[in-house]
């Protein structure tokens, strides 16, 4: 919190090098999750405190503009041959800061507050339906169409759901009521 906005500006820049270093040659996110996807998540989620620090430090107009910039250069920076390890966090981040700054823009939908509930679900169980889904489904993993994304894309918002509902819910309620050894519970006056 402490740290000046250039300074998280080059940490951020610091930190897509990383993610572009573990990935090379490839320059591909999610090719080798077993051995890159700690690196990965670890980045991904550092990228992720910074953007909320400078959501945090900027107005919504500064922020909104410094989101849609990161936006706006993720995909002229990969049709220019930057690697998608670079290219695809920054304009995911460059989205986030957007639509933050920008709260009213997509309204408090019904449908996308849901979706933010159900998105640990989303992380847990999409990559487990994807190989699922290509063993049943999909013949040409390098060429798969517009129809058999969207079928999976149902299939993942629907078990997520589903997993949330009757998983992960419970779970916390469960986890809430038994607390870990040596924690103290506040009192009640």
């Amino acid at each position: 919190r402490r740290l000046p906005t250039i300074a998280l500006a080059l940490a951020f820049a610091l930190l897509l090098a990383i993610l572009a270093y573990a990935y090379a040659p490839q320059g591909v996110l999610y090719l080798d999750v077993a051995r890159y996807g700690l690196v990965r998540c670890l980045v991904e989620f550092a990228l992720g405190t910074i953007i909320c620090a400078l959501w945090q430090r900027s107005t919504r107009s500064t922020g909104a503009i410094g989101g849609a910039i990161m936006l706006a250069m993720a995909p002229l920076l990969w049709f220019g041959g930057v690697p998608e390890t670079i290219a695809a966090p920054l304009g995911f981040a460059g989205l986030v800061l957007f639509l933050a700054c920008c709260p009213g823009l997509l309204g408090r939908s019904g449908a996308l507050i849901w979706l933010g509930e159900v998105s640990y679900s989303i992380y847990l169980s999409h990559v487990l339906i994807w190989i699922a889904f290509k063993l049943l489904f999909v013949r040409d993993a390098a060429h798969v169409g517009p129809v058999a994304i969207a079928a999976y894309v149902a299939i993942v918002v629907i078990a997520s759901g589903l997993l949330h509902r009757f998983v992960e819910r419970p779970a916390q309620v469960w986890l809430n009521a038994h607390p870990p050894m040596g924690t103290v519970r506040p009192q009640r006056d």
